[in-house]
């Protein structure tokens, strides 16, 4: 049944000559293109699949997989990257200087942009060069500093990648900023999908966490530490999405006084 309803999906999303290519690929190990990209294997397949039923589309570019979205085009070597893109979600309206930590392919820094920042600073420790590509492409006015951001500057020795993979200890070191520092800079807008540094905020004086009016924070892990910070800072809380177990969205916007 399970086979079934893939034969369908790949009918509905790639037609029929695709479909049947596919098919020989899996029976006699028969290589094909679609956009320039080789299928030669069922992880690629599903990619390519998940992509083309967004209406989306990638094409290959030299060492460069560029994927053709409805917000803009993204940037990568490794074509499994795209899959954390297609759940990325879009935090609306922005306005003035944003500060988006943990930007990944750079997807979300160009998102600000469609949405109205003035300018995008990004932090990117491990892809911080597809980042920047990705900026480069859709003429965002910003930059992508190859950094993770923490509570002191210095280096992390972090569990790899995933979610809360800054949460864990392990083999794969990478350089950190202060969030207080960078703060300091300025923005009216800050955006934390960082796989535990959002944890930083616990650190910082309430003075700080103030000087930028709304915040995006996605949370690994408990939830009450974070939220009663803001709320302690005076801020409202709100709940935007549950990803996953101990994986929250919450947007923190600065309660005017009367």
């Amino acid at each position: 049944m399970a086979s079934l309803r893939g034969a369908v999906s790949t009918l509905r999303v790639l037609g029929l000559r695709l479909t049947m290519m596919e098919a020989l690929r899996r029976i006699i190990n028969k290589t094909y293109e679609i956009d320039g990209v080789a299928i030669n294997n069922s992880t690629t397949f599903r990619i390519i699949r998940m992509i083309r039923a967004r209406g989306w589309s990638v094409v290959r570019d030299g060492e460069w997989y560029l994927l053709k979205a409805n917000f803009g085009i993204v940037a990568s070597r490794d074509l499994w990257l795209f899959r954390e893109v297609a759940v990325q979600p879009d935090y609306g309206p922005v306005r003035g200087r944003v500060l988006d930590v943990g930007a990944y392919l750079g997807e979300t820094a160009v998102k600000f942009a469609r949405n109205g920042a003035d300018y995008v600073v990004a932090y990117e420790p491990v892809y911080s060069d597809a980042c920047a590509k990705t900026l480069e492409l859709n003429g965002v006015r910003g930059e992508c500093r190859p950094h993770g951001v923490w509570w002191r500057e210095g280096e992390l020795s972090i569990g790899g990648f995933g979610a809360g993979a800054g949460g864990v200890l392990g083999n794969f070191k990478i350089r950190v900023v202060a969030l207080g520092d960078v703060l300091r800079e300025g923005f009216d807008v800050a955006k934390l999908d960082c796989e535990g540094c959002e944890y930083a905020i616990l650190t910082l004086p309430c003075e700080i966490i103030s000087s930028v009016p709304r915040w995006i924070v996605e949370i690994h892990g408990p939830e009450t530490p974070i939220v009663y910070k803001f709320v302690e800072c005076g801020f409202k809380p709100l709940k935007k999405a549950d990803l996953a177990q101990y994986v929250s969205i919450y947007e923190f916007v600065k309660e005017q006084k009367p």
